[in-house]
């Protein structure tokens, strides 16, 4: 039986990814944790992490804090690229670990992540902020409750107006428009939500294509916008992802199409419409289950029990979404869809 009282040492390697702060937070404030120690070359970057988080130890190099530091779980908070060398050695050495999404920068790091998890049975997770969405989960209750029939298409956009646009950090934005350390644009950035939501929904298509490129933006980027379709036998994925989006499309994402329904989201309810005489009708969000506030309750959670990440964090999903991303990429530079 897992100790419930069990304080877990917390260890974050790389502060310039954007979500890090509200990752730091869920770990700061869930009372099992303790934030022991942090790596991150950029000294003022490392300064104001130790400040607000209350972090006693600050390393410059990550693999100095795995040799040196006790912990149990280790944060990755690095940019895509960089992150693989620091999941595989923390999972060789014994370490659970979590990083933001994707799995990788792409799918050869993926490839190499996957197995090493494998080989040495290490916790891991690759965090979604999604799934924590009570409306989210809800959908998926639905839809496997047979609430729509069978799926014939899944639709997801995500997006803003832009990293600079919004205010990233430099930290951030640093990376993010460099294809090499985020695996591509808008793309890599948005297109995996929906990716990783048909993997769970769908499993792995039969083909990708995708269309992608700079619409809107007056700088160098790869793409800033991006469009990837997944073919299954029997369905149709839609994902979407933009750096250029002003406003709302009203739209409540994700919307998933069924042989006797339509789903999607409606502010705090789900929209089930099943047309004709049954109508709409409006789903009140399932309440979360003990566990799953937060990625830190949730990583801990699975940890204790011995459980794998499910739906959208799980292993597998993941891996699939980042073949179809790849895909996709591949698709825009050849103007062919790519067979998986």
């Amino acid at each position: 039986m897992s100790d419930t009282n069990k304080i877990y040492r917390v260890a974050v390697a790389g502060l310039v990814h954007g979500h890090i702060g509200g990752l730091l937070n869920n770990w700061k404030n869930f009372e099992r944790a303790q934030i022991v120690a942090v790596a991150e070359p950029d000294a003022a970057l490392a300064q104001s992490a130790q400040e607000r988080y209350g972090i006693p130890t600050v390393y410059a190099d990550w693999r100095e804090m795995l040799a040196k530091e006790s912990f149990d779980i280790l944060q990755v908070g690095a940019d895509n690229l960089s992150k693989t060398d620091i999941i595989l050695e923390a999972a060789r050495a014994g370490k659970a670990v979590t990083a933001e999404k994707p799995l990788a920068v792409d799918l050869d790091a993926a490839k190499r992540i996957r197995a090493v998890v494998s080989e040495t049975g290490t916790p891991f997770m690759t965090n979604w902020w999604t799934a924590y969405q009570a409306g989210r989960r809800t959908i998926l209750r639905l839809v496997r409750e047979g609430a729509i029939g069978d799926v014939w298409q899944v639709k997801e956009r995500m997006g803003h107006a832009g990293p600079k646009e919004i205010g990233c950090g430099p930290e951030f934005v640093g990376w993010l428009y460099d294809a090499a350390k985020n695996g591509g644009g808008a793309g890599a950035d948005f297109c995996g939500y929906g990716a990783v939501l048909a993997a769970v929904l769908l499993g792995r298509p039969q083909s990708v294509w995708g269309a992608a490129g700079n619409l809107t933006k007056d700088y160098d980027v790869i793409d800033d916008n991006a469009v990837m379709v997944a073919r299954y036998e029997k369905a149709i994925a839609i994902l979407e992802g933009t750096w250029s989006q002003q406003g709302s499309d009203a739209c409540g994402y994700p919307l998933v199409y069924g042989t006797k329904g339509t789903i999607s989201q409606a502010g705090n309810q789900i929209r089930l419409d099943r047309g004709g005489k049954d109508g709409v009708e409006m789903v009140e969000h399932d309440p979360m289950p003990p566990g799953y506030g937060n990625h830190a309750e949730y990583f801990v959670h699975c940890i204790e029990t011995g459980t794998e990440p499910e739906d959208v964090l799980s292993l597998d999903a993941c891996y699939v979404a980042q073949e179809i991303v790849e895909a996709g990429y591949r698709a825009v530079r050849t103007g062919q869809a790519v067979n998986l």
